[in-house]
C-alpha cells in the first residue's frame, strides 16, 4: 500500500551536492520519495495519482542534515542548566551560580565555560564555587565536556576520594574515571523525562536535522526513547550507539530482539580513546607546546579496545572511536587494521592527524566524522600544538582529497546543534573570525557544495545507511528541508542565517 501521495512542486530540489543534480519537483508516498524531475512530469503524474499538490513558493529542497555525531540526553539535560559560554571571568561563573543556588534543588549542572576566554585565564576553583554555590553538588563542564570543576558535595556525592584516578582535590577539577564516575552520578539523579526529550528532539528537527546519530548512549536514554517510540512519533530518526562493553552487549540484545523501527534504531558502539585539546588530555605523538611534559594520554587500553571492537563487529554493530590526538588515530588504526576494518569502522574527531594517517585511514576503508565548528571554538590550538603542527590541524580538504569518507557532526551540545553554523565553519575556516589557524591553513576550507555533501550524503555514508538517506532520490527516505535561500547563491558570511522553512521525515512535516 502506497499511503499518501504529495505532490511537491514550485521549488528547487538540491537531490545531491557532489556531483550538483538539481530538480524542479518531486513526489512523496507515504515515507519515501516515489519520483523526481521536470514540474510538467509531475504535475501529470500527481493529476494521473490523485495526488495532493504542495506549492513550495519557489523555496530551495535540500536533503535533510543527518547529524552524525551528537548527545541527545546531555542536550536535553543542558536545556535546564546553566549556560557559562558567555562569561569572561571567574567572578562572572561564580555569580551565576550564586543566582541559581538560591532556588531549589539538588545538583548544579554548568557547562560551557573554557579558561582561554577568560580574564583569569584559570578555571574557578573548588573553594570558590563552595562558596558560591552553598554547599549544593555542582558540576561545571568545561566547554568539551571532557574536564569539570567540582564543587565539594558534588566529590562526596560521586563517591570519589583521594586516589580516585583523574581527580585534582584541591582544584576540584575531574578528568578521565573521576568525570565518568561524576557522570553516573548525574545520570542516576538528574531527571531525563520524556517531555524534555521530545523537546530537545523537535528544537533539532526545527533546525532541518532529520537525522541525529546518538553518541555514548547509556541504557537509561535507551530505555527511554524505546518507551516514546511505542507511545507517540518520533519527531526525527535516531540512530544509536552504545558506550562500553556492557552497553555493547546490551544494545546488541536490543538490536536482535526488539522490533526493528524506522525510527529508533542500535546501529554502533562508541569508545573514547583519548581525551581533548582543551583540557591537554588528547594523545598526541609529541608533547603540548604550552605544557612540554605533557603528551596526552589514552583512555582505553589496545587490548580492551581491540575487544571492543571485536565484539562490535561479531554483533554488526559500526565501531565509532573518539580519537582526537594524533597517537591515539595511531592506536585507532592499529586496532582496526588488526580486526580487518570490517564494518566502514569510524574515527570521531581526528582533530590531529598526519598526512600518513590519511593515507592509511583511505586505504584501510575508515570513515571519519568531522565536527567544523572546533576550528572557530578552539581559536587557541596553536598555542597547544605549535605552529609547527598547524597542518595536522582538522585537515579537512586534506581528508577529502586523500580519499577518506567524511561526515559531520555537531557534538551538540558542545557546538550549537544548528547545521549552518558547522558549514560556515567547515567553509570560512573562522577567517573572518581572525582565527590564527585559518592564516595558517586556508587550503583545508571546504566549498559549500563539499560542506554540504559531508553533512548528507557524507553522513549517510559514514553512518551506513547512504541506500536510504543523504540524497532525494527515488527509494530514500522522504526525510528534506525547506529553506529561505539557496546556499549557492549567499556569502559565506550569511550562511549561518539562512533560514529552515520546513522539515519533513518519512514524509511527515515535523517542523
Amino acid at each position: 500500500m502506497m499511503g499518501r501521495i504529495r505532490a511537491f512542486i514550485n521549488c528547487k530540489v538540491y537531490r545531491s551536492f557532489m556531483p550538483v543534480r538539481t530538480a524542479e519537483a518531486f513526489i512523496v508516498s507515504g515515507d519515501r520519495i516515489s519520483y523526481v524531475g521536470g514540474a510538467e512530469d509531475v504535475l501529470r503524474l500527481a493529476e494521473a495519482l490523485g495526488a495532493e499538490v504542495v506549492d513550495l513558493d519557489g523555496k530551495v529542497v535540500l536533503p535533510g542534515f543527518i547529524d552524525a555525531h551528537a548527545h541527545l540526553d546531555t542536550l536535553a539535560l543542558c536545556a535546564s542548566a546553566i549556560n557559562l559560554s558567555s562569561a569572561r571571568s571567574v567572578p562572572e561563573i561564580l555569580r551565576a551560580l550564586a543566582e541559581e543556588a538560591h532556588k531549589p534543588g539538588g545538583w548544579l549542572l554548568a557547562y560551557g565555560w573554557d579558561e582561554e576566554g577568560l580574564d583569569d585565564g584559570r578555571p574557578p576553583l573548588r573553594t570558590e564555587v563552595d562558596g558560591a554555590v552553598g554547599g549544593r553538588p555542582a558540576v561545571l563542564m568545561r566547554r568539551c565536556f571532557h574536564m569539570a570543576v567540582l564543587s565539594t558535595a558534588a566529590i562526596e556525592r560521586a563517591g570519589l576520594g583521594e586516589d580516585t584516578p583523574g581527580l585534582d582535590g584541591e582544584r576540584g577539577v575531574a578528568t578521565g574515571e573521576a568525570l565518568r564516575r561524576v557522570r553516573e552520578a548525574l545520570e542516576e539523579t538528574l531527571a531525563l523525562s520524556r517531555e524534555s526529550l521530545m523537546r530537545t528532539m523537535e528544537a533539532v528537527a526545527s533546525m532541518g536535522v532529520t537525522t541525529m546519530c546518538v553518541m555514548s548512549c547509556s541504557r537509561r536514554l535507551l530505555r527511554a526513547l524505546m518507551a516514546i517510540r511505542e507511545t507517540a512519533p518520533i519527531r526525527l530518526r535516531i540512530y544509536l550507539r552504545a558506550d562500553g562493553v556492557e552497553e555493547a552487549r546490551e544494545a546488541a540484545r536490543i538490536a536482535r530482539e526488539a522490533p526493528r523501527s524506522p525510527y529508533v534504531r542500535v546501529v554502533g558502539v562508541k569508545v573514547v580513546a583519548d581525551g581533548s585539546l582543551g583540557a591537554r588530555t588528547a594523545w598526541l605523538t609529541k608533547p603540548y607546546s604550552d605544557d612540554p611534559g605533557n603528551s596526552g594520554a589514552p583512555s582505553v587500553g589496545r587490548d580492551e579496545l581491540r575487544e571492543i571492537v571485536k565484539e562490535a563487529v561479531a554483533a554488526g554493530l559500526q565501531p565509532a572511536v573518539h580519537g582526537i590526538g594524533d597517537r591515539a588515530v595511531d592506536m585507532i588504526l592499529d586496532v582496526y587494521d588488526e580486526a580487518g576494518a570490517v564494518g566502514r569502522p569510524r574515527i570521531e574527531h581526528a582533530s590531529v592527524v598526519r598526512e600518513d594517517q590519511l593515507r592509511r585511514m583511505a586505504r584501510l576503508g575508515v570513515a571519519v566524522c568531522i565536527q567544523p565548528m572546533f576550528v572557530i571554538s578552539d581559536w587557541w590550538v596553536l598555542k597547544r600544538l605549535g605552529r609547527e603542527r598547524a597542518s595536522m590541524v582538522y585537515p579537512f580538504k586534506s581528508m577529502l582529497s586523500a580519499g577518506v569518507a567524511v561526515g559531520i557532526g555537531s557534538d551538540a551540545p558542545i557546538e550549537d546543534i544548528n547545521p549552518w553554523r558547522h558549514v560556515y565553519a567547515a567553509v570560512t575556516r573562522g577567517r573572518h573570525e581572525g582565527i590564527e589557524l585559518y592564516s595558517h591553513t586556508p587550503g583545508e576550507a571546504l566549498g559549500v557544495l563539499e560542506a554540504l555533501h559531508c553533512y548528507t550524503y557524507g553522513s549517510a555514508f559514514v553512518t551506513r545507511e547512504e541506500e536510504l538517506l543523504g540524497t532525494i532520490d527515488a527509494g530514500k527516505y522522504a526525510d528534506f528541508v525547506v529553506v529561505d535561500r539557496d546556499p549557492l547563491g549567499v556569502d559565506s558570511r550569511d550562511l549561518p542565517s539562512i533560514r529552515v522553512v520546513a522539515t519533513y521525515v518519512g514524509g511527515r512535516r515535523v517542523r
